[in-house]
């Protein structure tokens, strides 16, 4: 089953529409902290990254302006993902939600 998740900062959560949302932070950090939780992936430009899990495939992409604002994850595979994911914003102060139903995924 595909997935789409919107990643953003915890602390941009709450904000209103028009206040300026908290960066997850540098692209080279988001990139590294990517690399750290799913093994290395194959990034086909500085916004874009592969990664192959055990048993599942994600697709990470990121909007910079300096900073990385939001990300997206796009997850597929057999395996659940989700654990991997959780220790990825939980140890950044991040939060992800399933962008189909707008439930919060992670952390939990």
């Amino acid at each position: 089953m595909r997935r789409e998740l919107l990643v953003l900062h915890s602390a941009s959560v709450l904000k209103t529409i028009d206040a300026p949302r908290v960066p997850l932070g540098p692209a080279e950090d988001v990139r590294a902290a990517l690399d750290a939780v799913f093994g290395e992936g194959t990034w086909q430009d500085p916004s874009e990254g592969l990664f192959d899990g055990p048993g599942f495939s994600l697709l990470a992409k990121m909007s910079i302006f300096p900073l990385v604002e939001t990300m997206t994850l796009e997850v597929w595979g057999e395996r659940d993902p989700f654990r991997h994911i959780n220790a990825l914003c939980a140890a950044r102060g991040w939060q992800a939600f399933d962008l189909g139903s707008g439930e919060q995924v992670a952390p939990r």
